[in-house]
């Protein structure tokens, strides 16, 4: 549920993530930089709190977890290691170097580990220096409905009670050129990003390059 780096997760330590996440003790960024040959450099952080990195066995123990398993489910040039972010929080990262639209597609897209992917559909298309993207939200990414309440029967918590509970999951995209449109939940120049945990049925932004 929470982008590529944790659909590969095996065994104890997938189901350990699961319960994690419904708990809101994790934070998850995946950011994106998008190049205007169609390349793109894929970084997703995964963290955990203290007391709940150390009944997972400590961000070491997450990493080789993640690393047995992630060749065989993700494209491009994959770069895994140890991480802590700007709380204090540890866990780990992944870097992965894509050479093409394609690939960024498949893995914004495909539940490589048996987990849901960020998106059920996503697209970058342009004509000249005119382009588009757009991804509808997979809306079991955190096995809650869009609408911030929890899917009939389902028990879980509401988006707003994660977020509550300390959950972050923010996506980002780095544009190369000037951005015409958007629905961002916030920008930084041509850094657009989303919080996950708001409504949005689809992301999208366009922008121009040359």
């Amino acid at each position: 549920m929470t982008g590529f780096l944790a659909r590969p997760l095996k065994g104890a330590a997938g189901a350990a993530l699961a319960v994690v996440v419904l708990g809101g003790c994790v934070h998850v960024t995946e950011a994106t930089s998008i190049n205007g040959n169609g390349s793109s450099m894929v970084t997703e952080t995964l963290t955990f709190n203290p007391k709940v990195l150390s009944e997972l066995g400590g961000e070491g123990k997450i990493l080789k977890n993640f690393t047995v398993s992630a060749d065989q489910h993700l494209p491009g040039h994959v770069k895994a290691s140890t991480f802590t972010d700007s709380a204090g929080w540890k866990g780990v990262k992944v870097e992965m170097a894509l050479t093409n639209l394609s690939q960024l597609q498949k893995v914004e897209t495909s539940a490589n580990g048996g987990g849901s992917p960020p998106f059920s559909k996503f697209s970058i298309s342009h004509a000249g220096s005119h382009w588009s993207l757009a991804g509808e939200v997979n809306k079991g990414f955190a096995s809650q409905g869009g609408s911030g309440t929890a899917p009939k029967g389902s028990g879980g918590p509401t988006l707003a009670q994660l977020e509550a509970a300390g959950f972050t999951y923010v996506i980002s995209f780095r544009l190369p050129g000037k951005v015409v449109s958007d629905n961002a939940t916030s920008r930084s120049g041509n850094t657009l990003s989303w919080n996950m945990l708001q409504d949005h049925s689809v992301v999208k932004v366009a922008w121009t390059t040359g």
